[in-house]
């Protein structure tokens, strides 16, 4: 079994991020675990991450989670929409069930997640991905790694375009 553990380093609870073989250890002779720099260092340039100042994480870690807690409070006051804090990486997946079957302004049915992403998109340029490309019908993936005005600005039109359904 082939398990990619990119995100590894990009964890908010104490202690390690749980891995296939930590979780079953029956499984560690089965299990090739894989990971990279490009997430953990938001770059691509393998001896800057090895060999340079490790606290470069710590502080991304850090801005990681100010942003996630800001995403999540946003979604979780917008009527319609609900996020649990992610424990690790850099994205939420939202609950849009509460918007589901609801109507845009134009008077076009909200269907599914992949209805909700377009009209986020049509009606406020907001880019989110649908949760069932991910096998998750009924919610979206939204990325925190941007600055902190684009994820207001995102945040406060995902409010908009929901308040905007009826």
């Amino acid at each position: 079994m082939l398990t990619d553990e990119i995100y590894d380093e990009i964890w908010y609870r104490p202690g390690h991020v749980p891995s296939m073989a930590g979780v079953e250890p029956r499984l560690t002779d089965g299990v090739f675990l894989t990971n990279g720099v490009s997430k953990t260092y938001a770059m691509t340039a393998a001896t800057a991450a090895l060999t340079g100042d490790q606290s470069f994480v710590r502080d991304c870690v850090s801005v990681y989670r100010g942003r996630r807690d800001e995403v999540v409070k946003r979604i979780n006051d917008t009527p319609g929409l609900f996020c649990t804090p992610p424990s690790g990486g850099f994205y939420a997946f939202v609950n849009c069930a509460g918007v589901i079957g609801r109507r845009t302004p134009s008077g076009d049915e909200i269907r599914d997640d992949e209805d909700f992403a377009a009209h986020l998109l049509e009606s406020r340029r907001v880019a989110v991905i649908h949760g069932a490309a991910y096998g998750a019908p009924g919610y979206f993936r939204i990325s925190f790694a941007t600055s902190h005005d684009l994820l207001t600005a995102a945040c406060e039109g995902i409010a908009r375009a929901c308040a905007d359904l009826s």
